[in-house]
């Protein structure tokens, strides 16, 4: 307290010194000189030796005259050095009390005077250590302490020692941030407390390659992990009665938790706010067919209620004793979820929609069985409870955590359990704001945890958004047969053949201007990785995502989508393999469909390591993305060649292909006449990749399927009255239609405005259908001449001109795709036009068939192509400045 008053007392008389000295500068300051807004960057750092130096930037305003290093060095590593230094005003230049020291990576700044010609900073950093432990050390290091029996047992009490605390240091970097236990050394965890257990004062004797003593600690959260000695003090050491009694204490805990479990079993003080929900809470007893609930005595399972009794008590450890049957339950709410499917996204923010929510700590082992039958539909016009920015996730399970115990720690797994014939359905309609949709089988968010040997079978993911009316918002749609987002996670052995299937009903996420932003990423095994390892994995499941517009944003992929990381401040390149995501003896026979489509993974923003994995599946790009044509699409076996990662080659993606894998966890398959993983007996389970759905009829139509190209078109042209169906029942699509429809169809987009000009046409009279959209026709400029020839059949390619006549004749670069568009063609400029545009692409990708008659359903789509490429609406704008 005396150190800390001390600093406390010697801040404030350094800020007031600061602020006479800079006072005096105001009032004597030269007219002809500037002020100094911001000092250069200076960041610290050691050489090869262990000797403090520094990079530092250069101003034309000022210039360093003196710097002085404490310690001097060498440094020893996990140790704080400091640099004083003194920056001079050149010319008429001077400092002020505004004057800002620039961020620096890893060091922290502090002005101790100035003046109108000097300034005086302190720097300090932490001299990490080049061998820190790693991930591999650390799986040694719990073996070796289980030996010793009593693992959980405190040594001594220790004190924070953190002399640049508050002083900006990124938190990744901070001494006082303890390393992880047992996931990687090298990442924040979280902040120590003053004071805290030590439980090992000589944990680096594991550790081959450590440098400096390193402890066992708790941090505030009584999580275990890592941190050097230098970072601790006053060390107090325990006596034997402190451990017993310590001990005494967590069998105490132990039985509060179970009677807490129980008494929000039966507690339904908060069932009012969950009324209109789409699923109900149901309070089943904390009751079980045995067990305490501890890793070596797990709660046992037995029944659909007391699964959905785990809900009550997330920290404890449950054992399945049969088969779940959750067919007759109604809407199941993820374990640790709410009824408004809130508080299982990761925790990026408290919505009133998590309230009562929770994480997953415990394990569950599946003992070989299976949960079948569970149910989450909700088909509404918008999110229950939705605010400016929702998040909602689906599956068995909501987010899940590494044990808090560290006795419990190599019990952090879920393991031999099959999720089958299960129904993910989520449909909205008319969306009001932004939202994040995550939906997985097993759990839409895992860190630190083990799954083997799971698997997901028979069941089906769907989900479904649209915006309402005009509204601008962002939608993000994440999906996982097994799993969504992965960080420091093992996936073992785990397979899925269920499909995904992820639309849109509305293609304005095409202009990024307004506000409208579409993300969409799915992937057979899990959507994301962090830090995480996936090994002897397949998914034979279709993964089917619409296209979208920010960024690589329409994704998919048979294993792995995305592989990043989330705790730098920007891309870690030339992580080691123990350290970086691994994707390992892996395949895939599943249908994969998107913009960007990878039979493995999709890409990466970081190191990733994928070896002995191969594609037999097909690769689709999605038949309805208005971009198919002239965009750049890309699809890969392996993986999507577009990250500058991949650009080094075979030290990241290498031995894989259908004919090079090998190994003891392949065997060949006579059968299937290729290579199948030995875990997961394909051809004896009968895995097959997942049927396409039979399509359904749109809008009520029998004519119009859902797998039409026209399925979006069609029902918003009826809808909006630009196309009228041909009875209740039917379209009729393929039906040509004349120069008059064509015209009147446009017209009637535009809202069937009143023409105040003479009728030019000598064939056309009053008493014909298509009267006033002729007459608007010409007045727009669309027609020229006085003969309409209204009821012959109108051709592709007067279409395409009619459009672009009325888009001001916009000139494009000339596409030279289709054979039967010379550059010659009168058409060539329109079909130039609507092709760059997205407005149409052609029969096939090298003829256009401009001469062809125009159907009633490629009408439609052309204007609805149009709509929503919101073009008219950026031409309006334009022309306004």
């Amino acid at each position: 307290m005396k150190i800390k008053n001390f600093f406390l007392a010697y801040l404030v008389v350094a800020v007031l010194i600061l602020q006479n000295s800079f006072s005096q500068t105001k009032q004597t300051q030269s007219q002809s000189g500037r002020a100094i807004s911001l000092i250069p960057k200076f960041e610290l750092k050691l050489n090869e030796k262990g000797m403090p130096g520094a990079l530092s930037g250069k101003s034309a305003m000022c210039e360093i005259s003196s710097v002085v290093y404490e310690p001097k060095g060498p440094l020893e590593p996990n140790s704080f050095f400091c640099a004083t230094v003194t920056y001079k005003a050149t010319g008429e230049n001077y400092f002020t009390e505004q004057t800002k020291l620039s961020p620096a990576n890893k060091t922290a700044a502090k002005i101790i005077k100035g003046s109108k010609k000097n300034l005086v900073v302190k720097y300090t950093a932490w001299a990490q250590s080049p061998n820190e432990p790693k991930s591999a050390d650390m799986i040694q290091y719990e073996k070796e302490r289980q030996k010793q029996g009593n693992p959980d047992t405190s040594v001594a009490i220790g004190k924070k020692y953190d002399p640049i605390s508050e002083s900006g240091v990124l938190k990744m970097y901070h001494p006082s941030k303890i390393r992880k236990y047992p996931t990687t050394a090298s990442n924040a965890g979280t902040e120590l407390p003053d004071e805290f257990r030590i439980y090992d004062l000589d944990a680096q004797r594991f550790f081959p390659n450590a440098i400096g003593k390193w402890y066992l600690v708790k941090d505030s959260e009584n999580n275990f992990g890592f941190v050097p000695a230098t970072c601790v003090k006053d060390i107090k050491m325990q006596s034997q009665k402190d451990e017993e009694s310590a001990a005494a204490k967590r069998n105490i805990k132990q039985e509060k938790e179970i009677e807490k479990a129980k008494t929000l079993a039966i507690d339904t003080s908060e069932q009012e706010q969950w009324k209109g929900a789409p699923a109900i809470l149901r309070r089943t007893p904390f009751e079980f067919e045995g067990g305490n609930g501890t890793a070596e005595n797990p709660f046992l399972i037995k029944t659909a209620e007391q699964l959905n009794s785990v809900r009550f008590g997330l920290d404890f450890h449950y054992k399945l004793i049969s088969d779940i049957d959750l067919s007759k339950w109604g809407n199941w709410i993820p374990i640790g979820g709410t009824p408004s499917y809130g508080g299982s996204h990761g925790g990026q923010g408290f919505q009133a929609a998590d309230k009562g929510s929770g994480k997953f700590s415990g394990s569950l082992d599946g003992n070989h069985h299976v949960i079948s039958g569970m149910t989450i539909i909700d088909h509404s016009d918008d999110i229950f409870m939705g605010e400016d920015f929702a998040e909602r996730s689906y599956a068995l399970f909501a987010e899940m955590i590494r044990p808090k115990d560290f006795r419990q720690a190599q019990n952090n797994f879920v393991k031999d359990l099959g999720i089958i014939n299960y129904t993910i359905d989520v449909s909205y309609t008319k969306l009001k704001n932004g939202c994040t949709l995550n939906a997985a089988a097993l759990s839409p968010n895992a860190s630190s945890r083990t799954f083997e040997n799971c698997y997901s079978s028979g069941g089906k993911i769907k989900i479904h958004a649209s915006r309402a009316d005009e509204q601008e918002n962002s939608l993000f749609i994440y999906a996982g047969g097994l799993l969504s987002s992965i960080d420091h996670t093992k996936v073992i052995n785990c397979y899925n053949t269920s499909p995904l299937i992820i639309t849109t009903s509305d293609t304005d996420y095409i202009d990024t201007q307004r506000g409208s932003k579409r993300m969409v990423i799915a992937g057979g095994i899990a959507r994301r990785a962090e830090y995480s390892k996936i090994t002897g994995c397949m998914n034979s499941g279709e993964i089917s995502v619409p296209y979208a517009n920010w960024g690589l944003a329409a994704l998919s992929a048979g294993i792995v989508a995305r592989v990043g990381i989330s705790d730098a401040p920007e891309n870690i390149y030339n992580l080691p393999p123990e350290t970086a995501t691994n994707i390992t003896s892996c395949y895939n026979i599943g249908t994969i469909r998107g913009t960007y489509v990878g039979g493995i993974m999709g890409y990466t923003g970081t190191d990733c390591y994928v070896s002995d994995c191969y594609n037999a599946g097909t690769l689709e790009i999605d038949e309805l993305n208005p971009n198919k044509e002239p965009s750049q699409i890309i699809k890969a076996d392996i993986a999507i060649p577009i990250c500058k990662i991949f650009n080094y080659g075979k030290k990241y993606v290498h031995d894989n292909g259908i004919k090079v894998v090998s190994g003891d966890k392949w065997i060949d398959s006579p059968k299937l006449g290729r290579k199948i993983l030995k875990a997961i007996p394909e051809d004896k389970l009968g895995i097959k990749p997942s049927a396409p759905e039979a399509p359904t009829q749109v809008a009520g139509f029998s004519d119009v399927m859902s797998n039409d190209i026209f399925a979006l078109s069609v029902p918003w042209a009826v809808e909006n009255g630009i196309a009228k169906p041909s009875s209740k029942t039917t379209f009729s699509p393929n039906e040509p239609c004349t120069r008059g429809q064509v015209l009147t169809y446009i017209y009637r987009w535009n809202d069937s405005p009143k023409s105040s000009i003479k009728n030019p046409f000598k064939d056309v009279k009053p008493s014909d259908s298509f009267y006033n959209a002729a007459l608007w026709a010409y007045e727009k400029g669309l027609f020229k001449g006085n003969t309409l020839n209204g009821n012959s059949p109108c051709t592709r390619g007067d279409t395409i001109e009619f459009l672009w006549k009325y888009a001001n004749s916009y000139p494009m670069n000339p596409a030279d795709n289709f054979t039967d568009v010379p550059r010659s063609s009168k058409y060539h400029s329109a079909v130039s036009w609507a092709y760059w545009m997205r407005v149409a692409t052609g029969i096939t990708p090298t003829t256009f068939e401009p001469e062809s008659a125009c159907t009633k359903a490629q009408v439609v789509t052309f204007i609805y192509n149009l709509e929503h490429s919101h073009f008219m609406d950026w031409l309006k704008m334009a022309s306004e400045y």
